[in-house]
């Protein structure tokens, strides 16, 4: 596919760190139907065993090429000392995807930071796929996890998390083969997009399909393909699809926002099964606008087919309501801890009882590297160190309103003071 300047259109795939590097190795001996792949990571060990030549080992003078050993401040200084090397592979793609496994200290910290860079040096289209990690990996790794991934939906276009939860969760094979497996689902999916933006099909799919579907960063995005044959192509592919492991939770519980729909048959499949496999989909989804579709025939898949969508999921909170159901406002609203530490504004239109609710002052953006500083420590009490305690203010002295106004004294006695709080006289009720 062309760009809009008559060009051929470019997509760059990044590998970073351990597992972004062996996902590059794979869609490199799979072909990746004409993308760049290229591979990041700060351990030189990994790089070496991998057959992509376009390579950058970070970071040396930080980790000496021997990895970030999963600490993000390490990972963070690597990044610092050599982006130079990292706005190379950033640079030069119309299409930037990028991908990692999280939770570690390289892919969580430089997958993002790629990110950015892609989308400040001219890439149309930037998409993130996060290899999450296990639960049982710990709180540290979940929370860095879920940091980096909530700044890529804020500088992607599209940014994917791949629960390895689930992922792993059906399978039986051993645990070397397992995770290989587990890599294998990224590869599917980076070579469909790959596969439906470069090749021209019967209804093509290309960068502004992309914006339409993708039309507001900061939402989830999800991914799923589902694949059928015989009679019952239709009915299989779509419920392998709704069901596929790289959503989650299913596609009904998604509440999704836009849906975009790829589908690869052979040259026997009938048109009324292809209106048929969309209102299945979309059905399944619960989407009926911002809706993309493409379409492209392949000899090989005769009697088969294969279907994936991708699109935005919605914020629960903001689920529809049933009509007529009003909506009560929280009694108290509750703090979020944010990437960027932004708060969020109301809903547009909403007022509170006393009128407009007063702007809140944007706050200072803390730049690629926020999400992994540290919280500061409170400053240690010195030795011996005692709270002063502070006197209750007299009767006499408590003036009220009048507290800034100079003494109305006459006689001795401050007027502005009731006169039964003068005279001490009590007052029955």
């Amino acid at each position: 596919m062309q760009t809009e300047t008559g060009q051929k259109l470019s997509i760059r795939v990044a590998g970073v760190g351990g597992a972004g590097v062996k996902i590059a190795a794979a869609l490199c001996a799979a072909g990746c139907g004409g993308a760049d792949i290229a591979a990041v990571d700060t351990d030189e060990a990994s790089l070496r065993d991998c057959p992509v030549e376009n390579a950058a080992c970070v970071g040396k003078t930080a980790t000496g090429g021997m990895g970030s050993g999963g600490d993000p401040a390490t990972a963070k200084e690597a990044a610092i000392s050599d982006l130079a090397a990292l706005k190379r592979i950033a640079s030069g793609a119309d299409v930037f995807i990028c991908v990692a496994g999280l939770g570690g200290g390289t892919g969580s910290v430089i997958a993002p930071i790629l990110a950015k860079l892609a989308a400040e040096n001219g890439a149309k289209l930037v998409i993130s796929f996060s290899l999450m990690p296990l639960s049982v990996e710990g709180v540290d790794k979940s929370s860095l996890a879920e940091r980096s991934v909530r700044y890529m939906r804020k500088v992607c276009d599209a940014a994917a998390a791949l629960p390895n939860d689930i992922i792993l969760a059906r399978s039986a094979l051993p645990v070397k083969a397992a995770f290989e497996a587990a890599n294998m689902y990224a590869v599917s999916a980076i070579g469909e997009i790959c596969a439906m933006l470069l090749n021209r099909g019967v209804v093509n799919i290309g960068i502004p399909s992309f914006k339409k579907a993708f039309f507001q960063k900061g939402l989830p995005t999800f991914f799923g393909i589902g694949c059928g044959k015989g009679a019952n192509a239709v009915g299989d592919a779509a419920a392998e699809l709704a069901s596929s492991p790289l959503l989650g939770g299913g596609a009904a519980g998604l509440n999704a926002e836009s849906l975009m729909i790829s589908l690869v048959c052979g040259e026997d499949f009938e048109m009324n099964k292809m209106q048929s496999l969309l209102e299945t989909v979309s059905q399944a989804f619960g989407v009926r606008e911002r809706i993309c579709f493409g379409a492209s025939v392949d000899k090989s898949m005769q009697g088969r087919i294969r279907v994936c969508a991708m699109g935005l999921a919605g914020n629960p909170e903001r689920a529809p309501q049933a009509p007529g159901a009003a909506s009560k406002p929280p009694a108290a609203p509750r703090a979020t801890a944010e990437l960027a530490g932004a708060g969020k504004n109301p809903p547009e239109g909403e007022e509170s009882a006393a009128g407009s609710r007063e702007e809140p002052k944007p706050k200072k953006s803390r730049g690629f590297f926020s999400f992994v500083r540290p919280k500061a420590k409170p400053a240690p009490r010195e030795p011996g160190a005692e709270q002063s305690e502070f006197k209750f203010v007299e009767m006499s002295e408590q003036r009220g309103f009048f507290e800034d106004t100079p003494v109305n004294m006459r006689k001795g006695e401050d007027l502005d003071v009731p006169t039964f709080m003068r005279r001490n006289i009590k007052i029955n009720l």
